[in-house]
């Protein structure tokens, strides 16, 4: 019997993924390069409020329209 080719041949640790792509040498610590935001936290702190207002706008004009 036979066995199959390996998948993960050449690739670090046998985990696929690891390391391929065109963010895979980047730092998590670079900056957003987006004006205001010095730091990604803040862009996805931004984000994330962005969305929380939203839902809440969303759910009082349901109320004040329905």
């Amino acid at each position: 019997m036979t066995q199959p080719p390996d998948e993960f041949e050449g690739v670090p640790d046998g985990r696929a993924g690891v390391g391929i792509g065109p963010g895979a040498g980047r730092r998590n610590d670079e900056p957003p390069g987006v004006p205001g935001f010095h730091t990604w936290r803040g862009v996805y702190w931004f984000v994330f409020g962005c969305f929380v207002l939203m839902v809440l706008l969303l759910a009082l004009f349901t109320r004040v329209y329905a």
